[in-house]
């Protein structure tokens, strides 16, 4: 017991039962069973944000490999068009080539 700063008794102190030492969070004076709740939550967050990542991955992998494929879609189709043109270019210069002689 102390009395302004001076020590006046001193008193020895037996526990009734024995005391097991607390978790890492007993020192913010969490309680273990609370402090597991915690954890448990924590874990399916943290799986939670695993899966939503994976689920973004994949839905953007899907989103670049279709953008491919329409690009090389619209490009074999310039590619036709081009073709065609060419094709009926030369037929009309045959044709009028054959005519003038």
């Amino acid at each position: 017991m102390l009395e302004s700063g001076n020590r006046i008794a001193v008193f020895p102190a037996i526990a009734a039962a024995g005391i097991e030492k607390g978790g890492a969070l007993s020192i913010f004076g969490i309680e273990d069973t609370t402090a597991a709740l915690l954890g448990k939550i924590l874990l399916i967050l943290i799986l939670g944000l695993i899966l939503l990542l994976v689920i973004y991955i994949v839905y953007k992998r899907r989103q670049i490999r279709r953008k491919k494929q329409e690009r090389a879609r619209r490009l074999r189709e310039k590619k036709e068009y081009e073709e065609a043109r060419r094709m009926e270019w030369e037929r009309h210069y045959e044709s009028r080539h054959w005519e003038n002689r």
